[in-house]
């Protein structure tokens, strides 16, 4: 089973499979889908499920 919250690199991978990091990162993505479906504040969203304080990191928030 994928970690609950899995540390999150600067970007996610852009492939057209699955890599290990998507697998290890199933349950932020659904998480992420939730938090979309739910309307949530990006920067909840950021705090949250990617663990990422937009106010101490705004670029990599923003790269996020």
């Amino acid at each position: 089973m994928p970690p609950l919250n899995a540390k999150v690199a600067d970007t996610a991978p852009d492939e057209p499979t699955l890599t290990p990091y998507d697998e290890q990162h199933a349950v932020t993505y659904a998480r992420l889908l939730d938090a979309e479906k739910a309307n949530a504040a990006w920067q909840e969203v950021l705090e949250i499920v990617l663990q990422i304080d937009p106010v101490a990191e705004p670029e990599r928030a923003r790269r996020a």
